[in-house]
């Protein structure tokens, strides 16, 4: 049967397993009371979480449904990996909060992006518009996804989610969730007690009528009720999946002939084959993820059949779900063939969906490289690291000269993920022996990705491409200041200044690095420059009250560190505490309990360890200084400069000499 385009060039009425879009809503049907109660709801509770199964059109309520209602209402992602290159953004962002913001406000520089909290963002947002700001955080299971790296800014996260809450009262949170990930998101009891919550089921036999009948009214075609309601009875009637009837009535719909004006049971007779265009759909959808991870669709088609025949759910392990990895079966639940059911397990979405397994898979080879590339950022942001590099080989080997770069970006963004991953694996590491290995480990890696960096730089040099070669040399220079190796990080990152000579975070990061050399008085300025140039620069603002702090002009620092939030960045926190306490308003408990929060968010870092031990040294605590001042001289994520060392070792000595 040939498929037909729409009479007129008009544009298909069923997006088939796409989710509508806002501009979709007039043919966005089914889902009306839904979308009233959720149009009240998001505007009037601080906070509400929408959940549903997988393909039951959360996507598509928020956008088609609800948007077009409230269109100052902003949608983004916790799961996105924003990186090319990951090394280039400005140390110590939450990657959930960068995330989220870069998909809010996408026209802004992802530099300054990275310097924000959400409290930050939200708070700048309702001073240049004031009134209720509505924020959706869509697909939020991607939050219980990602490595060990990402694993340790959950719970950061939510904390930035309370406190944007708790400052910003016009706030209105709306997170959008698989009902699979309830107790999941039940872990985090402070979050979840606030919400309200929507749920939603399959599409009722009235809804469902509605759907298949309405969206054909706004083009030149039109249902008769006999043939809705025969389409209806396909679909089995009552408690319709949206994503199966959309499936079918696009297939119904590009079989139909150009003249055809209305759709009678014949039709619907003849070409709603609802075995034929579910056997398509999920055929493309094995054949797609097969394709994206290199393997062979017909291993992966027998794999379902041995694990659903059945028609029982598989138990979800923590790397596999019955022999297959859980990469790839989250990429079928992604694609809508499988679902998660909470407490029970992973079962194919629909149960027509066995019979469809035996049909035959279809070649599509279009976009291939393409596929697998984005298949690899995919698996990075995941925490698939191992997963992500077997894609971005397969995507070099048939990359074209334009597209080499960027994977060869990528395979360095992978290699920074792999030794952020060794620097967490270092805080729990119970012996001098093991922290040794990781730091090796991490050091492996940094140098793997500056070589993975540089071959990128040459390409971006090759083809004339002046922005893209001071990101990467950016980059580089901001992997040599974590390895200790500060003069070539300067180096690197004053000639990407000279490419990007407005890139502010690149400028500030150029900063701390000049401070890191003892070059303060250059580093100094190049804040000053920055701030002139943009006052409210976060980072900028970040930097100069730390390096303020520690010099300790302390009413300097309290001048930059009260416009910033600090509870995300240790070393901010410590040096906020290093200013009051130099300028004797911090009362001893208060001292306590910002020491011992900087030592567990900051364990690793030195800067905020040192000044951590510096506020103990004037609250008399000597012993206590000297044990913190121990713990940064060994910390490396980030490491102290040689003139913190040596204040430190001063620090060491008084508590020796105690």
């Amino acid at each position: 049967m040939i498929a037909h385009d729409p009479p007129g060039g008009q544009r298909h009425p069923y997006p088939g397993a796409t989710p509508f879009r806002t501009d979709d809503a007039a043919v966005f049907f089914g889902r009306t009371e839904e979308s009233s109660r959720l149009t009240r709801l998001w505007p009037g509770r601080p906070l509400s979480i929408l959940s549903g199964d997988t393909g039951s059109g959360k996507t598509s309520l928020l956008h088609a449904g609800v948007l077009p209602r409230l269109p100052h209402g902003r949608v983004g992602r916790v799961g996105r990996f924003v990186g090319g290159p990951v090394a280039a953004l400005p140390s110590g962002h939450n990657p959930w909060t960068l995330s989220l913001l870069t998909s809010l406000a996408p026209t802004e520089p992802v530099g300054a992006l990275a310097g924000m909290s959400l409290t930050d963002y939200v708070s700048r947002r309702l001073r240049r518009e004031p009134g209720p700001l509505l924020v959706a955080v869509d697909q939020f299971e991607e939050f219980f996804l990602g490595g060990p790296y990402r694993a340790q800014f959950r719970e950061p996260f939510v904390e930035e989610l309370l406190d944007a809450l708790d400052s910003n009262p016009e706030l209105r949170l709306l997170l959008v969730v698989r009902e699979s990930r309830r107790d999941d998101l039940g872990h985090y009891g402070a979050l979840v007690s606030r919400a309200d919550w929507l749920t939603l089921g399959p599409l009722s036999a009235e809804a469902a009528f509605e759907a298949i009948r309405r969206p054909a009214e706004a083009t030149t075609r039109r249902f008769t009720p006999e043939a809705a309601a025969q389409l209806l009875d396909r679909l089995g009637g009552d408690a319709v999946e949206p994503v199966v009837l959309q499936v079918v009535c696009q297939w119904l719909w590009t079989r139909l002939s150009p003249t055809v004006q209305v759709i009678d049971p014949e039709h619907v007779f003849r070409l709603a084959d609802s075995g034929t265009a579910l056997a398509r759909f999920v055929s493309t959808a094995i054949t797609r993820v097969a394709d994206a991870f290199g393997r062979d669709p017909v291993s992966i088609r027998e794999w379902a059949v041995s694990a659903f025949a059945d028609g029982h759910a598989a138990k979800q392990g923590t790397t596999e779900t019955a022999g297959m990895s859980n990469p790839i079966v989250h990429a079928l639940e992604d694609r809508h063939l499988l679902r998660s059911v909470l407490g029970d397990g992973m079962r194919l979405l629909h149960d027509d969906f066995r019979a469809a397994l035996s049909r035959p898979l279809p070649v599509d080879s279009r976009g291939r490289p393409r596929r697998r590339l984005e298949s690899a950022v995919t698996a990075l942001a995941a925490g698939d690291l191992d997963g992500a590099e077997r894609q971005a080989f397969h995507a070099l080997e048939a990359a074209e000269v334009a597209s080499i770069a960027e994977i060869h970006t990528l395979l360095g963004d992978i290699q920074i993920e792999r030794s952020r991953a060794a620097r967490a694996a270092l805080a729990e590491a119970d012996n001098a022996e093991e922290r040794a290995y990781r730091e090796e480990e991490a050091r492996q890696h940094m140098n793997k990705a500056l070589s993975w960096y540089r071959l990128a730089l040459q390409c971006h040099a090759d083809l004339a491409e002046p922005g893209a070669a001071g990101r990467m040399l950016s980059a580089i220079g901001q992997v040599m200041a974590q390895m200790g190796e500060l003069s070539s990080a300067v180096r690197n990152l004053e000639e990407a200044k000279s490419l990007l000579p407005r890139d502010l975070a690149l400028r500030t990061e150029l900063a701390r690095a000049l401070w890191l050399t003892d070059h303060r008085s250059r580093a100094m300025t190049e804040l000053d420059s920055v701030l002139r140039d943009e006052g409210d620069q976060l980072t900028a603002l970040r930097a100069r009250g730390e390096f303020n702090a520690e010099q300790g002009r302390a009413e300097d620092a309290m001048r930059d560190l009260r416009r910033v939030s600090s509870r995300t960045w240790p070393a901010t926190r410590a040096a906020r505490a290093l200013a009051l306490a130099t300028l004797e308003q911090l009362a001893p408990a208060e001292a306590e309990r910002e020491v011992d929060a900087i030592v567990a968010e900051g364990s690793t870092n030195g800067p905020a360890l040192l000044y951590a031990a510096r506020v103990e040294t004037l609250g008399g605590d000597l012993g206590k200084a000297a044990e913190l001042a121990r713990q940064a001289i060994a910390a490396t994520g980030p490491p102290l400069s040689p003139r913190q060392k040596e204040s430190a070792r001063r620090l060491l000595g008084y508590g020796h000499d105690r």
